[in-house]
């Protein structure tokens, strides 16, 4: 971490930051080595050899602190001061932003939770949920995207991580949807969302202290078809995923992009059941034939209808411990021919 002083006896410096001061004794060292490759410290050994001591001041024994401030870590995040206003989100620290990405694209409105810690070069990286509102919550407002049951449980001191997690909280334009599609109506709608979150996620993973191997993606209605748009276009990217009230199988699952799943919806909810279609049993049977039985969980109820299953998520306490446990252990891998596909 670094060497405070050269002295007749050796050395004085920490192994780590926030360790012990020890003393390294001078035949200990490779005294070839320091004056080929650190010539300041084999001129202080010499020193030292005549009684002196030298103040070296190498290193740090203070770890650089992390920001948490998504404001000031990623460049293309800026205050959103025309967001309506949300006092219980504010109260909580769930802050309004604007993500502005491509060039003609509508700035992505997100809110942004982080817990109010002092994280260091070194400590364990926080990890991050993604939360995709259903249809009826889309607009620039930044406020009807934001899932207040979700910030709670996550809050909560019974919750495995007690509220050490981030939280982001994207609202797709009203012209955009989570991926491309075109609507009942005849109406295209562009995923450009889509695509942007999957840029701000990986511009947080690398200007913050969050865990890129502990990405979670939760989503209702229009959020949880959307999800596995963002699964199978970035395998390895997210750790698990939780659907509630809505779900699509019709993607390119496979064994290799294939994660930990749970989820959501009840038997008589009329937009999980269309056209004699059970989209829940339909998912759940194409996950099965691609990834093993325990990384799938389902939970049905018989009269939640549309809605209810995402009270019940948030209320269901072994969500959680499952959803935290759940890690990355490849390489994430973007499919840049999918991400245009599906949002461009």
């Amino acid at each position: 971490a670094g060497i405070r002083e050269a002295v007749p006896q050796g050395l004085w410096l920490k192994v780590q930051a926030d360790g012990e001061e020890i003393a390294v004794a001078w035949n200990k060292l490779d005294l070839a080595a320091l004056q080929a490759d650190h010539p300041d410290i084999h001129t202080a050994w010499k020193a030292a050899q005549t009684g002196e001591s030298t103040t070296l001041e190498f290193g740090s024994y203070e770890r650089v602190v992390q920001s948490l401030v998504i404001v000031d870590a990623v460049t293309k995040v800026i205050a959103h001061d025309a967001a309506e206003s949300h006092p219980a989100a504010d109260e909580l620290g769930i802050q309004p932003y604007l993500y502005e990405s491509g060039e003609g694209d509508h700035p992505l409105p997100f809110r942004f939770f982080a817990p109010d810690l002092e994280i260091r070069e070194g400590d364990e990286a926080l990890p991050l949920i993604v939360w995709l509102h259903g249809a009826g919550s889309g607009g620039t407002n930044n406020k009807k995207n934001v899932n207040l049951n979700l910030a709670r449980a996550v809050l909560s001191e019974t919750n495995p991580v007690g509220g050490k997690c981030c939280l982001l909280y994207p609202q797709f334009h009203d012209e955009y949807n989570w991926w491309t599609y075109v609507s009942k109506a005849g109406q295209p709608k562009r995923g450009v969302p889509g695509r942007q979150i999957l840029d701000l996620v990986d511009e947080i993973v690398a200007t913050m202290p969050v865990d890129g191997d502990r990405i979670y993606l939760m989503g209702m209605s229009q959020g949880g078809f959307g999800i596995p748009y963002l699964v199978t276009s970035y395998p390895n990217r997210f750790a698990a995923q939780v659907l509630i009230s809505g779900m699509t199988w019709s993607v390119p699952w496979s064994s290799k992009n294939v994660i930990p799943s749970w989820l959501y919806y009840s038997h008589d909810d009329p937009i999980m059941h269309q056209n004699g279609k059970d989209y829940g049993a339909e998912m759940m049977e194409t996950l099965l034939g691609v990834a093993d039985k325990e990384m799938i969980q389902i939970t049905t109820y018989d009269d939640e209808g549309h809605s209810g299953p995402l009270r019940r998520a948030m209320e269901e306490e072994t969500l959680w411990p499952w959803l935290f446990a759940q890690k990355n252990e490849e390489t994430p891998r973007r499919d840049d021919a999918l991400v245009s596909q599906y949002f461009d």
